[in-house]
């Protein structure tokens, strides 16, 4: 660093003087400018996240050997979403737009769009995945006990980020056509299953229960799902499947 209006020392002073004496101690040195930013870029433009959710931008600035890469993070609304200084963008409760800005200190800035939609059952829920096995379906399947009695098994994955306390399944029974059928007992033909979880993030949903008593049905159609939280909160939506029994002719449904 160069001072020039500071006073020299008398170490500095016989420094010089060894130096112009002898070449041997001189000390070659050359000057470099320090390169600041001269461009910033986000991962993305813009990005879609559901209430609640979240997700991270990456900043790129350049060239690689800049200094002062600081970067500070703004959002235009923080009720639709807010931005920590590391770029985690977290939708609020409010559905809307917001416009997220990464500054360097050099006032050059980059903005991301952020669309905040409203979660649906299809954000935690994952789609069902048929098993097989020689031919016949193994998991989800309907299957016929010896009383009357109709089991369904059926599982999903969890894709959310907190527990799930309790969550129920929404069926209607259906004979080999499609066609609804009546329960023995209650007279029905809609039924709703509820679990006891918890069922933790990474997580599957799985049911394994008698769902009605009926002695011509053969498949069980799943309309909706309703997940209760575990900070209170609660969430329904429709989910359609068809759980079919493990005979292949049903395919035809």
């Amino acid at each position: 660093m160069f001072t020039p209006f500071s006073k020299i020392t008398r170490g500095a002073a016989a420094a010089i003087v060894s130096r112009m004496a002898n070449e041997t101690l001189r000390k070659e040195f050359s000057l470099q400018i320090p390169q600041y930013p001269t461009s910033i870029s986000l991962s993305e433009n813009s990005i879609s996240i559901k209430t609640g959710g979240s997700h991270t931008l990456k900043v790129t600035t350049s060239p690689a050997n800049a200094v002062d890469k600081t970067v500070t993070w703004t959002s235009s609304n923080n009720n639709v979403a807010t931005v920590n200084q590391s770029g985690v963008v977290t939708a609020g409760a409010k559905i809307g737009k917001a416009t997220i800005t990464a500054r360097l200190n050099n006032g050059k800035t980059v903005t991301c769009t952020v669309n905040v939609r409203k979660a649906t059952i299809s954000d935690y829920v994952g789609p069902t995945k048929q098993e097989m096995s020689d031919g016949f379906r193994t998991m989800p399947v309907v299957e016929a006990n010896s009383v009357g009695g109709i089991k369904v098994k059926w599982h999903a994955p969890y894709l959310g980020t907190q527990n799930v306390n309790y969550y129920t399944v929404y069926m209607t029974l259906c004979d080999k056509f499609g066609k609804p059928v009546r329960d023995s007992i209650t007279g029905k033909s809609k039924v709703a299953c509820r679990v006891v979880g918890p069922v933790k993030p990474g997580g599957v949903f799985t049911l394994y229960n008698i769902v009605g008593y009926s002695p011509i049905c053969e498949v069980v159609k799943i309309n909706k799902i309703k997940l209760e939280f575990a900070d209170g909160t609660t969430l329904q939506g429709n989910y359609t499947y068809i759980i079919k029994g493990g005979n292949p002719a049903n395919d035809g449904i």
